[in-house]
């Protein structure tokens, strides 16, 4: 009645599912209390077994009211905070005259206990009935509705309870598609985070179908990825590593404990993901796992890195190379970056070179094994010389014609200066051939001495010594 102290909507959240707790409570007392009144019978045990097996499945209601417990009572708490909303609850409370005057909070948990209480009273009137009572059966079918109710109630009590942590962690990690319908929150811990880069404390967040590693202090995104994608091996007492497409790493535990509860949680999460959605399994590339950055030699050719050589980490392998052996840039099952010379090799070996739109506006020239749908990009460090002599050497890419217009004509002109080489270097051997034969004579004199005659060079000679002094 007073919005100010209590807005409706907050009053709304605090008595949810109240008044159906209410009236099958109101009915099971005007049960009982007609079975007490009835003149027909000599005792209450007559049909107390039909009375509750009509009540019992009416507790299923109490699965709205005690699955938003937990809202319930953080929204009292956020009105208790307000001076006028407690004075007003110590009023009301005084006016109480029935029992024992409790609490608002306590007469809200009461039909919380409620529901467990039911069953050790059915256990206990069990244990107290004789084998040959009528009401026996009907007390045991009760017995059993109610602990299936129990189960269902618990477990959408921690769905909620876990989608309301999904909402507060969605908020806090600021990830917009974090909160889902089929997604709940499972555990977090903070953990060390091994890279590259060295070891670092990360916090990390895992649910049941997505794994999240934010930054200790600010929770800053670090790691988000879908669990289907993600594969874990155990490796060692305290640490195990994570695979996935995106970012391979390994994580540092606090205790050999915490570690195997990480490890059977995520191995079960992932079974159960991938069995609900009877799904087919994808072959996933994972991404290699990062190594330690004390690596003092590249671990291709041997060099010792330094200022000048420094060291590299292949994207696609991992390995610590140098800066000779990590020239070529690629698309390599589907990512495209710079990689080492093993990793090239390997790629053109499997034909798993692909061709994006910003790796051909950048590369000019593009080369086409003998398959048509296997196209390999020129790389960094591949002679110019050796590309040219290929047989099937040019691929006109439509789409970027325009763009690489002046490249083209680059590549034209120096091929034209390639073939004048070649022509130059033919017919220079040509007339020294002919100057050898021309210009030396062999004759044997009486004595048996060697005497070499010049001779004049040809009209023919001539014309051609002019042509390559013109060229």
């Amino acid at each position: 009645k007073k919005p100010k102290i209590c807005p409706p909507e907050d009053l709304s959240t605090v008595f949810l599912g109240f008044d159906d707790v209410f009236r099958i409570n109101e009915k099971l007392l005007q049960d009982l209390s007609n079975l007490m009144n009835h003149v027909n019978h000599k005792s209450l045990d007559a049909d107390l077994g039909e009375a509750l097996s009509e009540f019992v499945p009416l507790l299923s209601s109490y699965k709205m009211y005690v699955g938003h417990s937990e809202t319930q009572f953080a929204v009292l708490d956020k009105l208790e905070a307000k001076k006028q909303f407690k004075e007003l609850l110590v009023a009301l409370q005084s006016k109480i005259t029935v029992g024992h005057a409790l609490n608002l909070r306590a007469y809200l948990i009461t039909p919380v206990q409620r529901l467990p209480r039911y069953k050790l009273l059915l256990e206990d009137l069990i244990n107290h009935t004789p084998e040959d009572h009528l009401d026996l059966k009907r007390l045991k079918k009760a017995l059993e509705k109610v602990k299936e109710i129990n189960v269902n109630i618990n477990k959408s009590v921690d769905v909620t309870s876990r989608q309301v942590k999904l909402v507060e962690l969605a908020k806090k990690l600021k990830i917009v598609d974090l909160v889902q319908a089929d997604r709940y929150y499972v555990r977090d811990d903070e953990m060390i985070f091994i890279s590259n880069r060295g070891k670092e404390k990360r916090h990390f967040f895992l649910f049941n179908d997505r794994l999240v590693v934010t930054k200790y202090a600010d929770f800053k995104i670090k790691f988000d990825e879908k669990l289907c994608r993600v594969n874990i091996e155990d490796d060692s007492d305290q640490s195990f590593n994570v695979y996935s497409a995106m970012l391979s790493f390994e994580v540092l535990c606090t205790s050999e404990e915490q570690k195997r509860e990480w490890v059977n949680k995520v191995v079960e999460l992932i079974a159960k993901f991938d069995t609900s959605l009877s799904r087919k399994k994808e072959k996933i590339e994972y991404a290699p796992l990062w190594l330690p950055s004390d690596i003092e030699k590249c671990q291709i050719c041997g060099k010792s890195f330094n200022f000048m050589n420094r060291k590299q980490f292949c994207i696609h392998c991992g390995l610590c190379v140098c800066n000779g052996c990590y020239k070529g840039r690629f698309v390599f099952n589907g990512v495209n970056k710079r990689g080492c010379d093993r990793c090239m090799k390997k790629a053109l070996t499997m034909n798993k070179i692909v061709v994006d739109d910003e790796v051909c506006r950048r590369k000019s020239i593009v080369m086409k094994s003998n398959k048509e749908d296997n196209i390999i990009l020129r790389l960094d460090g591949v002679d110019l010389q050796r590309i040219r002599s290929n047989a099937n050497a040019r691929k006109k890419l439509p789409a970027f014609e325009k763009k690489n217009e002046n490249v083209k004509k680059n590549e034209t002109e120096k091929s034209v200066q390639c073939e004048e080489d070649e022509n130059l270097n033919q017919l220079q051997n040509s007339v020294e051939k002919d100057e050898k034969e021309g210009l030396k004579e062999k004759t044997v004199d009486t004595s048996k001495q060697l005497i070499v005659s010049e001779t004049l060079p040809t009209e023919s000679q001539n014309t051609n010594i002019e042509k390559v002094e013109k060229s």
